[in-house]
């Protein structure tokens, strides 16, 4: 199995790559879109905002390679941070538009006066996952994850939800349809859990 990370200029893939040398996985780092050809997994990882990176997607030429990928091939993809971010129909944050791979957008966490939150969401948390859920595969308990985000994907299907977590509200932590997976928080950031994350999307 040969695993990709797609190199699109806004994000730590480095902290990725050494997490998947650690469970002996070596991902080629594509910047080419046309290498997209020769793998089976994908990992879209991203910093910063769903605008910025999904305008480097497109100046790089990897949105309709990826929709290929994903949408004719059906191959395995998971978005990491702003990397699932642009897997929704669009964000607020700079009102773009995304892929469309999960019906709904993303919305900025909003503080309220009974219920004061910091912006943005930047620390552990709890993830509530969907034992059903091939990310988790059969796991109900609650497990910790690093978050540093400010949006968050607002899912219009229960389906696509693959785990939650909790900061002012319940938002959407973890999202699966298909052969798309995605995660809000870092997992490479994320010791154990996040190696075990890892090891649930490679034996995908």
């Amino acid at each position: 199995m040969s695993i990709a990370i797609v190199d699109h200029g806004l994000a730590n893939i480095y902290s990725v790559v050494n997490m998947l040398k650690y469970l002996n996985y070596y991902p080629e780092i594509i910047q080419n879109p046309k290498d997209l050809e020769k793998v089976d997994k994908v990992i879209l990882p991203g910093v910063g905002s769903a605008a910025a990176v999904s305008n480097n997607l497109e100046k790089k030429g990897f949105m309709d390679p990826l929709r290929e990928f994903v949408e004719v091939k059906k191959k395995p993809i998971l978005g990491i941070c702003v990397g699932m971010q642009v897997m929704m129909e669009g964000s607020d944050e700079g009102n773009c538009m995304g892929f469309g791979w999960i019906k709904g957008r993303c919305v900025r966490f909003q503080s309220q006066k009974t219920l004061p939150i910091k912006i943005p969401h930047m620390s552990w948390n709890q993830v509530f996952p969907n034992k059903d859920k091939k990310l988790f595969r059969n796991s109900n308990e609650p497990q910790k994850y690093y978050f540093v985000h400010s949006f968050y994907a607002d899912c219009i299907s229960k389906e696509d939800v693959a785990g939650t977590c909790n900061y002012g509200h319940e938002f959407t932590a973890a999202i699966e349809k298909e052969n798309i997976y995605g995660v809000q928080f870092h997992p490479e950031k994320s010791h154990a859990y996040g190696m075990e994350l890892f090891k649930n999307f490679l034996n995908i």
